[in-house]
């Protein structure tokens, strides 16, 4: 299990295998988080969800998330996906809630997106991402469409 900075977990609390906590979670006494865990909730995909689980608030359908990159645009995982500004892509991939880290694209929040660059030489792009195209959410969302890449300057 992969616990973030500062979370707390209350006195016999359980946590299965694989999960994952974001930075400060708090999970209180005796809570249980089992493998299948709202894996299956209609729920996942709300926008309410997303915004919770992410930080994206989604607008009539469409959520502006955000990515760490290399300098020159290509993804930290294999280096070899060159995102161009401007530019979309999309692959044909089925809904999955079970899948955190699989095929298609990963966006988080701004926020996320800069702690995951960490102390590396980085880029932060920008894309707008359908609701329609998420396959799955965590602390990010696995998609496999995006839309209208920028550089953020900030």
């Amino acid at each position: 299990a992969t616990i973030g900075n500062s979370a707390k977990i209350g006195n016999s609390a359980k946590i299965g295998d694989s999960a994952k906590i974001g930075y400060y979670a708090k999970i209180g006494n005796y809570a249980k988080i089992g493998n299948e865990f709202n894996r299956d909730s209609k729920d996942v995909f709300s926008e309410l969800n997303i915004l919770v689980m992410v930080g994206i608030l989604i607008q009539n359908g469409i959520g502006i998330f955000y990515k760490a990159v290399k300098p020159d645009l290509t993804d930290f995982h294999r280096g070899k996906y060159q995102y161009k500004i401007g530019k979309s892509d999309k692959i044909k991939l089925e809904r999955n809630q079970s899948i955190d880290c699989g095929e298609g694209w990963h966006w988080t929040s701004y926020e996320k997106a800069v702690a995951f660059a960490e102390k590396r030489e980085h880029k932060i792009i920008s894309a707008e991402i359908k609701i329609d195209d998420i396959l799955s959410v965590s602390n990010k969302v696995r998609v496999k469409a995006f839309k209208n890449v920028q550089e953020i300057k900030l």
